[in-house]
């Protein structure tokens, strides 16, 4: 009978263990914003904004490619859509693609100096790739303009380390 009952447990245990990693492998939010934003693309097929939100709900799916083409026909409908390149330079700084995702980072900022999103990811971007004084110095305008962002504060830290400034 004790057999039995830690069999069971232990199957019992497995499955949920399955069910977990299952729910995090599949998003069901970021399909049903992909199915519906896709319907509204469908419908206005030249507007930029619809792209770069089809492109967000691919990246939150895990679907990078896909997200890559939305925000390309997004540049390619307004060129000067920062939101669209800094979206991109995020994808890839993610791919591995530090010159390209500076590059891209740089141009949205070039186009609204504004975009805290940008400022961020230059700044950890340069923090990463052994600029440490330029990426904090990205890092701190990021702070000035919106004094929350945890991420900010999390990478300035690792850099000043990395200086053996602590």
């Amino acid at each position: 009978m004790k057999r039995c009952t830690l069999l069971l447990i232990l199957l019992l245990a497995l499955c949920v263990a399955g069910l977990a990693q299952a729910r995090d492998k599949y998003n069901l939010w970021a399909k049903e914003r992909i199915r519906y934003l896709r319907t509204k693309v469908d419908l206005d097929p030249r507007n930029a904004q619809l792209h770069v939100l089809l492109a967000n709900a691919y990246y939150e799916d895990r679907q990078g490619y896909k997200a890559m083409k939305h925000l390309k026909k997004a540049l390619e409908l307004q060129p000067g859509f920062a939101e669209a390149h800094c979206n991109m330079a995020v994808i890839l700084h993610a791919q591995g693609r530090l010159h390209d995702a500076r590059r891209k980072y740089e141009e949205a900022l070039q186009r609204d100096s504004t975009l805290v999103e940008a400022r961020a990811g230059l700044g950890a971007l340069l923090c990463r790739t052994d600029q440490e004084t330029t990426g904090l110095k990205y890092l701190e305008q990021v702070l000035q303009q919106d004094p929350k962002r945890t991420s900010a504060r999390y990478n300035m830290a690792v850099a000043y380390h990395k200086l053996g400034d602590f």
